[in-house]
C-alpha cells in the first residue's frame, strides 16, 4: 500500500507535464514561416543610438542580423 501511495504524486507530475505539452502544441498556430529561399518581409528597428534602421534599405546586399540583449 505504501508504494502505491508514493506513486500517486509522480503519476500527477507525469499527468501535468502531458497537459502542458497538448497546451502548447494545440496553441501553436498555422505559421509556417519563410522556407529557404523566401525574401525576407520588410521591417525597421531602432539601433542602438537611437536611430531607425530599415532592411528595404540593404536592398541587394547580403544582411546578417545579429540581436544582443542589452543591459538595463
Amino acid at each position: 500500500m505504501k508504494h502505491t501511495l508514493r506513486r500517486w504524486p509522480l503519476v500527477g507530475g507525469l499527468g501535468m507535464i502531458a497537459a502542458i505539452a497538448l497546451l502548447v502544441a494545440a496553441c501553436g498556430g498555422d505559421d509556417k514561416g519563410l522556407a529557404v529561399g523566401d525574401s525576407a518581409p520588410d521591417f525597421s528597428l531602432t539601433e542602438a543610438s537611437g536611430n531607425s534602421v530599415a532592411l528595404d534599405g540593404y536592398d541587394g546586399q547580403d544582411v546578417l542580423l545579429y540581436f544582443h540583449m542589452a543591459d538595463g
